[in-house]
């Protein structure tokens, strides 16, 4: 009797011991490193041919404009075809995805992301939505047309982000979605085209008191969940190079009440928030903390950038590619080039309209290399990993010891430019200390 029940508890102990095997290969440990990748575009500015692309009224109105607006089609054409290729099922698109908010451009646009295979999830930027400046171009004249809402927008866009939000922020278009069983996707809506007028558009961000609220909530129910938080909006949180914010032109490239929204993130642990409006591939990070600011330049300024990131729980790889090659040129090099001359020549006209509006009378000696340097260094800054040479360094100390206060402050916003700590900008892997 005492032989059967000791073969009754081996044959038992055997089972338990077999089972307990088998569920832990099919239940991975806790601590089991799992990764997200995703692919981030950002300004994609799109601008169709139908609207007048190539017209003189078109060209008038973007001298001094440093997007390639003229040829959208082609390098938006490029750009889908390449993030085919690439395996991440996930796209995220951090805003300006059209020229001026016509409603025409933003129905093409939904004809590529219809189309690309993806996962989609989009927010609107400062030139999407109630637009004062949608025009049709025709000869030497300009026509309004149609800009949405903010509510049409969001049906419009519905299948990109929208109908797959857990959770909608009532009082903008900001939306919490779940990426994957870890990663839960914080979109937020920081622009300000309430405020546009028939004449005018703010270019700024600011979030609402109200949606403050409303992301404590669900960063405390994802924080509860053991998940991890993404953040997208178009504006900046970071200073991405010294007295940005203090810049009047510049500081609307950022949010106004970043410290607000920053307090809110490193009190949840969000590592990650992905950023476009200064069309710029730059990286910064809040002190010390590990909370980076990951940049994307825009698909229609040099140097045409996208990215490939990859999330786990300890780190982010970042991975950046640029569209050397359109249908519309003959070659990499001949779009490369036509692009970086364009670009130039914009932001020429661009800080020669900003010198003069200032009231900064510029010496004759020194006017063409203020321009070209200042050209040179934002198309260094939107490449990413700039480095500042001898001669810009030289001549930015020229113009800080001229004895000329405006010069003087021209020539530290030179050299804020090039300032660049790390991390790397294009291509890094980043490790969190917690």
């Amino acid at each position: 009797m005492r032989n059967k029940q000791y073969i009754l508890l081996l044959l038992f102990a055997v089972f338990i011991i077999t089972a307990c095997s088998d569920n832990d290969k099919d239940d991975p440990p806790q601590n089991m490193e799992t990764e997200l990748s995703i692919l981030v575009l950002s300004d994609l500015h799109y601008f169709d041919p139908d609207l007048g692309a190539g017209e003189t009224a078109f060209y008038y109105d973007k001298m001094s404009d440093a997007k390639l607006a003229d040829i959208s089609k082609y390098i938006t054409e490029a750009y889908f075809e390449a993030i085919s290729q690439n395996p991440a099922n996930t796209l995220i698109i951090t805003g300006d995805l059209t020229c001026n908010g016509e409603t025409y451009n933003h129905e093409k646009v939904i004809e590529f992301l219809k189309k690309c295979g993806k996962r989609v999830f989009v927010i609107p930027g400062n030139h999407d939505i109630n637009s004062p400046f949608a025009y049709r171009y025709e000869g030497s004249q300009q026509t309004k047309i149609a800009t949405p809402t903010a509510e049409e927008f969001a049906r419009m866009y519905a299948d990109f982000g929208f109908k797959q939000a857990f959770s909608r922020d009532v009082n903008s278009l900001s939306y919490a979605a779940n990426l994957d069983s870890h990663f839960v996707l914080l979109a937020l809506d920081v622009c300000r085209y309430e405020e546009n007028t028939a004449t005018t558009a703010i270019s700024g961000g600011h979030l609402k008191i109200e949606t403050l609220k409303w992301i404590s909530e669900v960063l405390e129910s994802v924080y509860a969940g053991n998940k991890q938080a993404i953040v997208a909006m178009h504006h900046g949180l970071i200073e991405h190079f010294p007295g940005q914010m203090l810049n009047p032109v510049t500081s609307n490239y950022l949010l106004d009440n970043a410290t607000d929204l920053i307090n809110i993130l490193n009190k949840y642990g969000v590592h990650c928030v992905l950023t476009g409006h200064f069309h710029a591939n730059d990286i910064v990070k809040f002190g010390g903390t590990d909370l980076y600011d990951i940049e994307t330049g825009s698909a229609l300024t040099y140097p045409h950038s996208w990215r490939e990131i990859t999330l786990s729980k300890n780190k982010i790889k970042v991975q950046t590619f640029d569209i050397t090659h359109i249908s519309h040129s003959t070659s990499p090099a001949e779009f490369v080039q036509y692009s970086i001359e364009k670009s130039s020549t914009a932001l020429y006209n661009y800080f020669n309209k900003i010198w003069k509006s200032s009231g900064l009378s510029v010496p004759d000696s020194i006017e063409l290399q203020l321009h070209n340097e200042f050209a040179k260094a934002i198309l260094a800054h939107y490449h990413g990993d700039e480095q500042i040479s001898p001669k810009t360094e030289a001549f930015a100390q020229e113009l800080i010891s001229s004895g000329n206060t405006k010069l003087a402050a021209i020539g530290y916003a030179l050299r804020g430019v090039y300032t660049d700590p790390a991390p790397a900008d294009r291509n890094t892997e980043i490790i969190f200390n917690d």
